[in-house]
């Protein structure tokens, strides 16, 4: 064989063997994603293969052609990620084995291995696995608002408005809250949005709330999301006959104005509705709605000034104005009285109730003050009878809550044996004929309505 042919099968003999080691090598290769970030489904669980950790053409293979294996990112076996069994088609809980499946059950961060059944090749990705879906109810929304009757639960009256908007007061305690649940487990941040609108003119008035919740944006911030419940609240109006009139007769001290918001003010002592005496005190100075919720008289906001903006007068359409008549002083110049009448109308019936009438008395009904020495020094007796004539000091200082000083009297006394021997103004204030000893003198302080 002439040379030149050995040669030339030898070079293609070459040739081959060196095609042979490069298609050997050629789709070996794997590629992971650098980063995969996957949402929790509705059951809090993500269900992981191959296809969404590859890239490349890899990526759309049979997810039972690899396997997965995963760590924590300090490259610890977590112990809450199932591996699916194909064999018997089910997961497990095998710590630490491969699987062509891997199911979590947590929000985390982990470290994912993909291997190629066929060759062992193998590449691997971060993987972070986040809860971002809002809270949900349970099929439990009270006052639904597409319900179209509203359950009686659902209606108020209207001067309930303002109790209720923006507060919690009706479903923070069970009442008609909604009942949320959440897919990976406690519900946090859930607050709601009231909006207030009416009908008609005349119409109900309704609060329509929308619950909402914190939860992470793509970028990770919080943000407030709806929640699948919106609820509505009706109000309607309740009408004059609703109204509870005034006490017919209120009794206060000198010094205390004397309209509606400051009686108001003089009979309750704390914040509005944390008052057990609160209802005394309202029906005392105003005429009242009843609230349908707690059961407590609310006022007209604003008395003789008309339907004003979201107050509970401008709200339920009645109003209230009052008329006085003039005073009649009585005690000196220190009290007085009058005769208060109330004018109460609807503006959307044009109902209105007969005219009612308080009488306000204002007297002075409490005692004066004073401070005294605690001992009096006393000459000595005259000569002859050990009889002294004793000269009481005044009181060193008088306060009355109504009436001037110079409207207050006083007197002292002594009690010898059977009797008593008094210092008054008109004996210039001295104790006649008080034997030898010690005795205890009492004052009394009058003021002129004789407390």
């Amino acid at each position: 064989m002439p040379m030149s042919k050995i040669y030339s099968s030898l070079k293609c003999f070459v040739v081959m063997f060196f095609l042979g080691c490069s298609f050997a090598s050629i789709g070996q290769s794997l590629t992971c994603t650098g980063g995969v970030n996957i949402s929790m489904d509705q059951n809090c669980e993500v269900v992981l293969h191959s296809g969404l950790i590859l890239k490349g053409p890899d990526r759309n293979s049979n997810p039972t052609d690899f396997l997965l294996s995963v760590k924590n990112t300090d490259g610890s076996i977590p112990t809450d990620v199932l591996v699916y069994d194909l064999a018997n088609a089910e997961y497990s809980d095998t710590i630490g084995r491969e699987g062509e499946y891997l199911k979590f059950l947590h929000p985390g961060e982990y470290v994912v291995t993909v291997i190629r059944k066929s060759d062992g090749t193998r590449c691997w990705g971060d993987l972070l696995i986040e809860d971002k879906l809002p809270p949900f109810t349970d099929g439990t929304c009270p006052c639904a608002a597409d319900d179209p009757t509203p359950d009686p639960s659902c209606l108020f009256s209207c001067a309930s408005v303002n109790l209720i908007k923006d507060s919690d007061v009706i479903t923070g305690n069970g009442g008609l809250n909604p009942s949320f649940k959440d897919n990976c487990g406690n519900v946090v941040s859930i607050t709601f949005h009231d909006a207030l609108t009416s009908d008609t003119t005349c119409g109900d008035w309704i609060i329509t709330r929308t619950w909402r919740s914190l939860v992470p944006d793509a970028n990770g911030v919080m943000t407030l999301k709806d929640i699948d419940c919106v609820q509505k609240f009706y109000f309607q109006n309740i009408g004059v006959n609703a109204i509870t009139p005034p006490s017919k007769k209120v009794i206060v001290t000198c010094g205390i104005d004397t309209d509606p918001e400051s009686l108001r003010n003089h009979f309750s002592d704390t914040t509005y509705y944390n008052n057990p005496n609160l209802d005394t005190a309202l029906v005392r100075s105003y005429p009242t709605l009843t609230d349908t919720v707690l059961g407590h008289g609310v006022i007209f906001r604003k008395i003789g000034e008309g339907l004003t903006g979201d107050t509970n007068d401008g709200l339920c359409k009645i109003t209230a104005t009052y008329t006085d008549t003039p005073t009649i002083p009585h005690c000196g110049d220190i009290g007085y009285k009058f005769v208060r009448t109330w004018h109460i109308i609807d503006w959307c019936t044009n109902e209105t109730l007969p005219p009612v009438t308080q009488i306000i008395k204002v007297m002075d009904n409490e005692a004066p003050s004073f401070t005294i020495k605690d001992t009096v020094a006393v000459t000595s007796t005259t000569p002859w009878t050990c009889i002294g004539d004793i000269v009481v000091p005044a009181p060193d200082t008088l306060y009355d809550n109504c009436a001037a000083v110079s409207q207050l009297t006083w007197v002292a006394y002594v009690t010898v044996g059977p009797n008593r021997i008094e210092a008054n103004a008109s004996n210039g204030y001295k104790l006649d004929g008080v034997g030898t000893g010690t005795y205890n003198v009492t004052y009394v302080v009058s003021d002129i309505c004789n407390n």
